[in-house]
């Protein structure tokens, strides 16, 4: 009976492999946003503090430009930050699902399995 529940077995495992294989490539993609967003923010700090001593830049408005561009990519930035949540959320939820599929057929292989042993038992005596 146990050969029965193989096929779905290697079913459920290979898609919960698959729900854990794009789960880590939304982490990723949310590691490096975030990244990002840590190193802009990193680089206005360092270009402030340069731009308050340096006249020449202020007094060309490149220092007002510059801070426009970094609240622009910031806001793209953090736009698809927010995509990639929404992505890891749902990802989320179907690598969970696809995990209780692969539970629930390793529990069901592993009482076939028992019962397997037992019905050879019996039919020894």
């Amino acid at each position: 009976m146990t050969q029965n529940l193989k096929p779905l077995k290697q079913v459920t495992e290979a898609l919960y492999t698959t729900k854990l294989a794009e789960m880590q490539k939304i982490r990723a993609q949310e590691a490096e946003i975030r990244h990002a967003l840590a190193t802009l923010d990193s680089e206005l700090a360092d270009e402030t503090r340069a731009s308050q001593n340096d006249m020449a830049l202020r007094s060309l408005g490149a220092d007002i430009l510059w801070q426009g561009w970094v609240g622009r990519k910031r806001a793209s930035l953090q736009m698809r930050l927010a995509q990639v949540l929404v992505q890891k959320d749902q990802a989320l939820k179907e690598m969970r699902k696809a995990f209780g599929k692969k539970d629930v057929v390793e529990r069901l292989v592993s009482v076939q399995i028992a019962e397997d042993k037992a019905e050879k038992l019996r039919r020894s005596f």
